[in-house]
């Protein structure tokens, strides 16, 4: 009898040492992958300075195409098909990121007697609209770049009327094959961007 209790303690002791060890197997809290975060601030950004005016311009946020309206990081491996990384990502938006982008480029420009974005809107003399057509790391070449494509439009806000338009398509190539090569090269396709869009703002007047 007193074997039989001994082992009858032993079975229970057994039965609750597994019940423990299944439990913290079933509960073990879930590792939360680390995702990693960028922004955009290409440095340096070669300027096209303008001759200085008293018109003011309103740089509205860009519009983006379906797909790229979103904070996470896109990339090509075969046409028609964008991925996105899981652990990369982006401080915001690429439209939230290139408003204060592109406001701060015409501001040094010289050109503008005032850059504003909204909601301060009236009495605005131009317009500026863009919409980001693409933005991705592209890996259907070796190595990978990134490709930004940006429509813009200059408007006179005072006649309603289209001032100029301009299509705008940088190809940066990435110095790795890896998310934080797709950054830099972003980086530095935005400054690309920026120096050309300085240049066909101060210059589109004229046209």
């Amino acid at each position: 009898m007193r074997n039989f209790k001994q082992y009858l303690q032993f079975l229970t002791v057994l039965i609750a040492s597994v019940m423990l060890s299944a439990c913290s197997i079933l509960f073990k809290p879930a590792i939360v992958p680390q995702i990693n975060t960028y922004t955009l601030d290409p440095s340096p950004v070669n300027i096209v300075n303008g001759k200085k005016t008293d018109l003011s311009i309103l740089v509205q946020v860009p519009n983006m195409n379906p797909g790229f309206s979103t904070q996470r990081m896109v990339y090509l491996t075969k046409d028609f098909h964008i991925g996105y990384y899981t652990q990369n990502e982006w401080v915001g938006t690429p439209g939230e990121m290139l408003q204060p982008l592109i406001s701060q480029a015409l501001q040094l420009t010289g050109h503008y007697a005032a850059v504003v974005v909204p909601p301060y809107a009236n009495f605005m003399d131009l317009e500026l609209n863009t919409r980001v057509l693409s933005f991705y790391q592209d890996f259907r070449t070796k190595p990978s770049h990134i490709h930004l494509r940006i429509v813009v439009q200059l408007l006179d806000r005072k006649t309603n009327t289209i001032i100029a338009t301009h299509d705008f398509i940088i190809n940066q190539a990435a110095e790795e094959d890896t998310p934080y090569g797709g950054v830099t090269a972003a980086n530095k396709a935005v400054a690309a961007f920026l120096t050309q869009l300085t240049e066909f703002c101060v210059n589109a007047k004229s046209r």
